[in-house]
């Protein structure tokens, strides 16, 4: 059986955060507490929370637009930097990745 990776690594974290405009050290403090955050379904609240964002949204996909196809509902979550593009933390499907729903709508409307 195939898996795949649901969370980025603390690696992969740690240069996202220094990315966005975090200090080395908030960089190195927060990366392993947002993975652990991801894995027990919090992963946007937090990020969203120490990001000063504007909380946690979410968009409804219409059923087959993924690549998977997979029912259920699809949705995609963000933690909303008040710009459609702005570099944040997405969930699709319970898979995070670093980038922005603008992208996705785009790609399914």
């Amino acid at each position: 059986m195939k898996t795949t990776r649901r969370y980025p690594s603390v690696k992969v974290i740690r240069e996202h955060l220094l990315a966005v405009g975090f200090t080395a050290d908030e960089a190195r403090i927060q990366a392993p507490q947002l993975r652990w955050a991801m894995e027990t379904r919090k992963g946007l609240v937090y990020y969203s929370t120490v990001r000063n964002l504007y909380g946690v949204e979410y968009i409804a996909l219409p059923d087959g637009c993924l690549a998977n196809c997979e029912p259920p509902d699809h949705s995609i979550g963000y933690a909303n930097t008040g710009d459609t593009y702005g570099h944040t933390l997405v969930n699709v499907d319970g898979r995070y990745v670093f980038g922005n729903w603008g992208d996705y709508v785009e790609r399914w409307s």
